[in-house]
């Protein structure tokens, strides 16, 4: 043992009650005596020595520095060391004989922590209440086995400090997340605290990022001007400042100040105080011995926790295993059971172990099986494996298992051992029972949906085929699956179909098109196809799952609604609408590509007349005849509309002034006949006006209305005439 550390560093420096730290000699069971390993500045103060002339010494090489009531100190340091339980004393400290309580626990194998607090009624001793309140706190602290009460702390803490609220938080130092918060003095403010948090902020959800948070500050305490400089410092991006703000002036809050516990470079706790404004933290001292013995605490039970995970290691990671983990002997006595066996017999390990397999869910069948499993295991001396194993319960429920038998050979016992490790694959059996018979359900889905569903090999070639898509093949789905696709639907299907399909193959992406693919008897049908490609483990494409909509009926009734939306219910011929967009991208194309549009405008002029002595049906019937005598003498490439009433125009993309004086003539020459109306003959004569986009307009707007301005300079001179926007007009019959 080292007895010449008095040069180093003691840990227990800032704690504020004196403290002592004691090796003992040999095993803690059998030790002879106890040595100081640690000496606190408190100490020194109170014994009235200095800890170089302590440590490394025996307790009993100081007599006179520490005197109990009757009791061997060295005797009762063993006592506690040995036995792992706190134990509380009255003792005298030094010369003075400064009367003291003394807690003192086992702090590690062979390590004894006493702590030495003021007893009432003596020099120096804090107020009583404060005493007895620590001293029932460190007791607590103290008794293993049991979880401290940090919401009784911290309602504690808070009266204490004087402050407003009191949080306490701790953290899974491993895991870095928050595990529990409690918060006191919200007195009723609970609801109103969730509301501006949008969360409730006690108990275990909280939605601070501990990644975000500070971390080895060095210091165990830090005090912020206002709860949002804390979370901007602590708490980074959480929480706005604006609404700290508002909390903090709603309750009248000032300074926060931050206890830290850390141990090992890891954050275990903070307790922090929010403050009344204008206030200071009250009974620092107290409050920083609390959090300490806090500290002192988690760390203790961490390492607690810590040996007990290394003493029950095996038994942990036998637990964790999923199968069934098992030592018994050849007659089926349990040695060992892990957990999963246990639970799956509505038991534990412990009481399974002692007793044999046939005290279980069982059937004799089933015990008779495993019997004569055992006996040829050990006979043959060999590790015997059962890929599927069927066992009955008692209950009758069916359960599937694989099992590994191994001959285990124990030296203190001539009974033999086995060794078992049993999979429950009674899942696994029953999903792939489900699969098959989902397997089946699904194909006669697809056999029995409109939608055509195929699967490619490759890209000339079917896999499998479901009805609709055999059907329209005119085969069975037998009869296409493997089947060259040219060769079944007779070549007939276009190379854009096949080029689809490779490029999904090379691509390995999707692939949506519409499609005309024609049937086992020729007959053209519109498709929308969706092309999914399924790839392997080495990411090359294996399939080509398919799946095609007929859309023949939908794209006709489109085509309907199109030609209704575009076209004059009356004449049939285009109406203002479609006009209107097809010169909008007429001038559009003529100002880009530098060309000219030529519109026609075109009124009858003895309408009204006509539409009053025929009446409605009769002007009706000018109207469709006057439309069809137009639509004869349309040159090439131009638009017929009717604009509305007796009102038409044509549209001449590309054209200039010749062509649309050429275009206006042979509308007057196919209206030199009259219009007979049972007794009536009528002349159907016209106005029509002609403007060239750019010459005379630039715009939709300015070209009608150049063609109108024309129109009705032909109306005003005598009608049955056209005339240009920028030109002379021409009569009925002769030239221009």
């Amino acid at each position: 043992m080292d007895r010449t550390r008095e040069h180093e560093p003691q840990p227990l420096d800032h704690l504020p009650v004196a403290c002592t730290l004691h090796e003992l000699s040999g095993e803690a069971d059998r030790a002879q005596d106890a040595w100081f390993g640690g000496v606190n500045r408190r100490f020194e103060q109170l014994a009235g020595v200095a800890r170089g002339e302590l440590l490394g010494r025996s307790v009993r090489d100081v007599p006179g520095l520490i005197c109990w009531d009757g009791d061997e100190w060295a005797g009762y340091l063993v006592e506690t060391g040995g036995s792992g339980l706190p134990r509380k004393a009255r003792c005298c400290l030094g010369s003075a004989g400064l009367v003291c309580e003394v807690v003192s626990f086992s702090f590690g194998p062979g390590m004894v922590l006493s702590m030495y607090m003021e007893a009432p009624g003596e020099a120096g001793v804090r107020q009583q209440g404060e005493l007895e309140e620590l001293e029932a706190f460190a007791e607590q602290l103290l008794q293993s086995g049991e979880e401290l009460d940090y919401a009784r702390l911290t309602d504690r803490l808070t009266v204490l400090a004087g402050a407003r609220f009191g949080i306490c938080d701790l953290y899974d130092a491993g895991e870095r997340t928050v595990v529990t918060r409690h918060v006191a003095g919200l007195d009723g403010h609970e609801e109103t605290a969730r509301q501006w948090f949008g969360v409730e902020i006690t108990g275990k959800t909280w939605p601070m990022d501990p990644q975000n948070m500070k971390r080895g500050r060095g210091s165990s305490v830090a005090v912020y001007p206002s709860l949002s400089a804390l979370a901007r410092e602590e708490m980074p991006g959480t929480f706005p400042d604006e609404l700290l703000d508002q909390i903090s002036r709603a309750f009248g809050l000032g300074e926060a100040v931050l206890f830290r516990i850390e141990s090992r470079g890891k954050i275990l706790g903070d307790f922090t105080f929010l403050l009344p404004a204008g206030k200071g933290l009250v009974n620092r001292q107290l409050i920083e011995m609390h959090v300490r013995h806090a500290g002192l605490y988690m760390a203790r039970i961490r390492t607690e926790q810590q040996l007990k995970e290394q003493r029950d290691q095996l038994r942990m990671i036998v637990d964790l295993i999923p199968s069934y983990v098992f030592l018994k002997y050849a007659d089926g006595e349990f040695i060992l059971a892990n957990r999963a066996i246990a639970r799956a017999f509505g038991t534990t390990p412990e009481d399974m172990e002692g007793k044999k397999d046939a005290s279980f869910h069982y059937t004799p069948e089933t015990i008779r099986m495993f019997r004569e499993n055992e006996r040829r295991l050990i006979e043959t001396n060999q590790t015997h494996v059962t890929p599927r194993q069927k066992m009955i319960t008692k209950d009758g429920r069916t359960i599937w298992r694989r099992s590994t038998m191994i001959p285990y050979r124990v030296t203190d016992t001539a009974r033999p051992v086995i060794l078992g490790v049993s999979e429950d694959i009674t899942e696994q059996v029953t999903m792939l029972e489900e699969i098959r018979r989902s397997r089946d359900e699904f194909c006669m889905l697809l056999d029995h949906i409109p939608t055509h569903i195929w699967y490619l090999q490759d890209p000339l070639t079917y896999g499998r085929v479901n009805r609709a898509h055999s059907d329209f093949l005119g085969k069975t789905p037998e009869e296409a699956e493997g089947r060259d696709i040219r060769r079944l639907s007779g070549n007939r299907w276009g190379e854009a179909f096949y080029a689809n399909n490779r490029r999904v193959f090379d691509t390995r992406e999707g692939l949506q098109a519409e499609e005309t693919l024609r049937d086992g008897e020729g007959r053209p049908r519109r498709f929308h196809v969706v092309r999914t490609p399924k790839t392997g483990s080495d990411g090359q494409v294996e399939t080509v799952i398919c799946a095609a909509e007929d859309i023949t009926v939908r794209k006709e009734l489109e085509e309907q609604l199109r030609q209704q939306v575009y076209t004059d219910e009356l004449t049939g011929i285009a109406n203002r609408r479609r006009f209107f967009e097809e010169m909008e991208r007429a001038v559009r194309l003529a100002r880009e590509n530098n060309t000219t549009v030529a519109v026609l405008y075109m009124d009858f002029d003895d309408f009204k007349r006509i539409n009053d002595t025929e009446g409605h049906e009769g002007g009706d019937r000018f109207l469709v005849e006057a439309a069809r005598r137009l639509e004869r003498g349309l040159l090439p490439g131009g638009l017929l509309v009717r604009l509305g009433g007796d009102e038409f125009a044509v549209l001449m993309p590309g054209c200039g002034r010749p062509e649309g004086i050429r275009q206006a003539r042979r509308i007057m020459e196919e209206f030199s006949r009259p219009w007979i109306s049972g007794q009536n003959r009528w002349m159907m004569s016209l106005s029509q006006g002609l403007a060239i986009c750019p010459e005379d307009a630039q715009t939709v707007d300015e070209l009608m209305h150049a063609a109108d301005q024309a129109m009705y300079r032909v109306k005003e001179r005598g009608k049955a005439g056209f005339r240009t926007y920028s030109g002379g007009e021409a009569p009925a019959k002769g030239g221009p």
